[in-house]
């Protein structure tokens, strides 16, 4: 099987390391660990914010409910779910989960991804559906790589 190689932008400059489509069950996989720290995240966001409201309000306002459905609140929660992600690629194209698969999130051209690519790709790939269409894709494209002009990759050593 013929893998093509990618340039990736490296900080190390190791030379005996190649780039190569992710594929799909790396990707799941990846993903799967990243659902992992994501319920911890928002989990220890929500006790900040029923700690919030406690210190703000009252223990029947909480009672009460103030937090169920309150668009504000569930705001906070996505954006500590963006912030994960948007900060794991912008500042290094990886998140925990993509660690231990050595995959690597950039631009189709090898540089790191922007906030704004960060946030396309977030948008577009929502709960992971668009990794769906990796295994039909001839380059293993997911939705979310499409969108924002991006690729994953995974890093093979030589």
């Amino acid at each position: 099987m013929k893998k093509d190689s990618l340039k990736v932008s490296d900080e190390k400059n190791e030379t005996n390391v190649e780039y190569c489509e992710a594929g799909f069950w790396r990707r799941v996989m990846a993903l799967l660990y990243d659902i992992l720290i994501l319920v911890s995240l928002i989990l220890v966001a929500g006790v900040i914010g029923v700690a919030v409201v406690m210190a703000f309000l009252s223990k029947e306002a909480l009672e009460s409910g103030v937090l169920y459905g309150n668009i504000w609140f569930r705001l906070f929660l996505i954006s500590v779910w963006f912030g994960y992600y948007g900060l794991s690629w912008t500042r290094g194209g990886q998140t925990l989960g993509m660690k231990p698969w050595r995959l690597y999130s950039v631009k189709t051209n090898g540089k790191p991804m922007s906030w704004k690519d960060s946030g396309l790709r977030f948008i577009s790939g929502l709960f992971g559906l668009g990794l769906l269409m990796v295994p039909f894709h001839p380059r293993k494209k997911a939705l979310q790589d499409l969108f924002s002009h991006t690729t994953t990759a995974y890093r093979v050593k030589k």
